[in-house]
């Protein structure tokens, strides 16, 4: 119980102190219904261009993005993809953005696949181990299902 209110509080302070960061750096907040989008105006549209197409894809999981109790936060980082799953931060790197609105989905649906599976629960090293690659199971089989060129899939295998 008392690490369940630790992890909410500190869940809650990184998450604020997150917000007036990506404020200080100039980047603006998209929000789509309970998940919001960090980061310049180019990259917003294509992070909401690649939403409208999961909608399109698969409902359920983009139900499952925009209605999470997680309220995730994904953020432009031009080098680095981030999955935070405590505070539910993911950063969206040039990496899978250079694949347009492909990019952003198959990092999207890893990201929602892992706070599915993990949430904010603190596990042991060999059990997160195992449950990491279980999600990128989950999300190779997704992408291969939906046709995703093996390129996009690759990073999941």
């Amino acid at each position: 119980m008392i690490c369940e209110i630790a992890t909410a509080c500190f869940r809650l302070v990184v998450r604020a102190l997150v917000s007036v960061g990506f404020r200080v750096l100039g980047f603006r907040c998209q929000p789509f219904q309970r998940c919001v989008f960090w980061g310049p105006e180019n990259v917003r549209n294509q992070f909401q261009c690649g939403l409208s197409k999961l909608a399109a894809i698969d409902p359920e999981v983009y139900t499952q993005l925009v209605d999470s109790d997680s309220r995730m936060i994904f953020y432009y980082d031009k080098r680095t993809a981030v999955a935070e799953r405590i505070t539910s931060i993911y950063s969206v790197s040039d990496h899978y953005l250079v694949w347009g609105e492909l990019g952003v989905i198959a990092w999207v649906v890893y990201a929602v696949f892992l706070d599915r599976r993990l949430g904010r629960r603190i596990y042991s090293g060999a059990t997160t181990l195992r449950m990491h690659e279980d999600v990128r199971r989950t999300t190779l089989d997704w992408l291969c299902r939906h046709g995703f060129p093996w390129e996009l899939c690759e990073p999941f295998k």
